[in-house]
């Protein structure tokens, strides 16, 4: 059974008087709103369109004094996990995720009090109730109870034992759908699979760092690889060569693009997978944490009609990211505005985008040749990798078109040489760029379990040579919101180069780096570091962790 109104206020009212509806929306609901449930009401709420699935739950939540979670980002312990068997899990639409002592945390779709004792019983524990949506909570215990049974230590010892015993690779199949599954669990970018003299090793890049997660036999790297060259239509049979491919997953509320990388090694073909979200909307320029000086010029030069923007940067450095949220800022209806990439990432209504196909020779210069016959006011180019593209890149800047790209380069002032570097005339070079961005993404201090302490010696040397004095710093204890790293997600850190005349004048005769930095130190440049370092003293990174990924250049 469900609970009725816990005071005096009825749901209706809470909705009025909450703001999660309007007073012309009520009659929508029927006659019997006043006095019906608030489960059936939030239900008929959102089957008329007037509230969303999460607008309902949440309004439930506060109507009954519960909080609210969104388990699409919440790291669920495997603790928690296991005080319930995933069969009792999936009857009752529940998903227990913490576990803190002998308190319980669990997500419901609606306080449901029968279904409340029952857990008690079976679990023994005190329970904090959460409010989350029903879809979420479906697609969460699939991903979860999947990964809950990741073979570990002796189970996949036993595994690697069965398969090198009588060749049955009847397991493996799971065994490969849950390292993804695991993988998404933790928020991990890549998953690293390799074998090596003693055994199978599995990593998972998690926040931008690697982290072992468990070691199986050896026996079990050929049926696993073999696994997944099935998944991405790749010879099984070729095992020399280096292959690449991609495929798709696809959950209740997900839909994640894997491409897949194969290269031979010693002890056999080590797997790469990167994850990436297809469901994920573009970020929000205006919400990236720019700081204000980077994020005002930024947005002043990305409307400029014409000349070249660069993003630079290593690889799994964001530039992507940025590049997608200056499009999105970008796409008005009176712009247009076409990509050229290797691979698309993400779909963007309102814009024309094209892929890189090296098999039939449709490489970035030949399709950016095309584009440019299509009346472009913006153009994208995933990456200026080669002379040909560059030339064709800088043409269009000169010919009245905004191109944004990137570039693999280790800082902003660095790039402004590059096209240089790689035989495009210094002469035209200079007019056509309009300025380079640079970034890295730094670990995020958890939210959840940061504590501010007095900053150590090595800390404050780090802020010397800036004219900074810290009094204290910021750091994660550990928690089980950030698996005990201390740092749960990542932020960008950034330096920007706007070019000016004087900087032009340098680029146009081959001036050094050092002489394009003094010359953009005077326009107000400052180095990534110091952006950094910035961002640790307000508490979002940490010291270390800007020594770690933006060493003073």
């Amino acid at each position: 059974m469900s609970l009725s109104t816990p005071g005096k206020e009825t749901f209706l009212q809470y909705l009025l008087s909450s703001g999660s509806i309007r007073a012309p929306e009520a009659p929508l609901l029927g006659r019997d709103a006043v006095d019906g449930y608030p489960e059936d009401l939030a239900a008929m709420a959102v089957n008329k369109g007037v509230l969303t699935e999460r607008g309902a739950v949440k309004a439930l939540a506060g109507f009954y004094g519960r909080p609210y979670i969104d388990l699409d980002t919440t790291l669920v312990a495997q603790s928690a996990l296991n005080k319930l068997s995933p069969e009792t899990a999936r009857e009752l639409g529940i998903l227990p995720f913490l576990l803190n002592e002998d308190e319980l945390s669990v997500a419901m779709p609606c306080v449901d009090l029968e279904i409340m004792d029952r857990i008690r019983n079976e679990t023994g524990c005190d329970l904090l109730v959460h409010l989350s949506e029903r879809t979420q909570i479906l697609s969460a215990l699939e991903i979860h109870y999947c990964t809950a049974g990741l073979p570990g230590g002796k189970e996949m010892a036993e595994l690697g034992t069965h398969l090198a015993a009588d060749g049955d690779v009847s397991m493996v199949k799971e065994v490969s759908l849950s390292l993804i599954m695991n993988a998404l669990r933790l928020r991990a970018s890549d998953i690293h699979i390799e074998p090596q003299e003693n055994g199978l090793r599995v990593r998972m890049r998690i926040d931008g760092v690697l982290h072992e997660q468990v070691r199986c036999p050896l026996a079990l790297s050929v049926p696993l690889t073999a696994r997944y060259k099935i998944m991405a239509e790749l010879d099984v049979a070729e095992t020399r060569r280096p292959q690449d491919g991609r495929f798709t997953i696809k959950t209740e509320s997900r839909s994640v693009d894997l491409r897949i990388s194969f290269a031979p090694s010693v002890h056999g073909e080590k797997v790469v997978i990167r994850l990436l979200e297809r469901s994920g909307a573009a970020a929000d320029l205006l919400s990236m944490e720019f700081s204000e000086t980077i994020g005002n010029d930024l947005e002043e030069v990305i409307t400029a009609p014409n000349g070249i923007i660069l993003v630079t940067g290593p690889t799994g450095s964001g530039k992507s990211t940025t590049c997608y949220a200056v499009l999105e800022y970008l796409n008005t209806i009176d712009r247009n505005i076409v990509t050229i990439e290797d691979p698309v990432e993400y779909c963007l209504d309102g814009l024309t985008q094209s892929q890189v196909q090296h098999n039939i020779g449709l490489d970035f210069s030949l399709i950016l040749r095309s584009v440019l016959r299509q009346d472009p006011d913006v153009i994208l180019i995933g990456e200026i990798r080669d002379l040909e593209t560059a030339r064709v890149a800088v043409q269009a800047a000169l010919t009245g078109h905004l191109v944004i790209s990137t570039l693999h380069t280790n800082n902003a002032i660095q790039a402004v040489m590059r096209l240089v570097e790689m035989g495009v005339d210094p002469f035209m070079v200079a007019p056509s760029l309009l300025a380079v961005l640079g970034q890295r993404l730094a670990r995020r201090v958890c939210g959840r379990c940061r504590i501010d302490y007095e900053p150590t010696v090595t800390d404050r040397k780090l802020f010397e040579p800036y004219g900074a004095e810290p009094e204290v710093l910021y750091r994660g204890e550990g928690c089980v919101d950030c698996s005990g790293t201390g740092y749960r997600g990542r932020l960008g850190l950034h330096e920007l180069v706007v070019l000016n005349e004087t900087i032009r004048e340098l680029v146009a005769r081959g001036a050094s780096c050092g002489a394009l930095r003094s010359a953009a130190e005077l326009t107000g440049y400052h180095p990534m570091q110091y952006d950094g370092l910035k961002k640790a003293w307000l508490g979002l990174t940490t010291a270390s962790e800007i020594s770690r990924v933006a060493p003073r250049g």
